[in-house]
């Protein structure tokens, strides 16, 4: 048997409970519009890292070699 000692009730209950719907909706809107922020901003900081990562290598076409010989 699992028993767990302590307080496990949040002090804050009215955050949850008491609330109308429309209230508890905007509550969810606000952590979708965080969620989607933060996932913008990771793709664009991923987006630099790799275009910083890519090496300045300018390679010889081939018809600036044949031009070259």
């Amino acid at each position: 048997m699992n028993v767990v000692s302590g307080n496990t009730i949040t002090n804050y209950p009215h955050i949850l409970f008491n609330q109308t719907p429309d209230f508890l909706r905007r509550i969810g809107a606000c952590g979708c519009r965080a969620h989607t922020r933060n996932y913008r901003a990771r793709i664009a900081a991923s987006r630099q890292a790799r275009a910083n990562a890519e090496p300045d290598v300018h390679e010889q076409s081939t018809a600036e070699a044949i031009a070259g010989s």
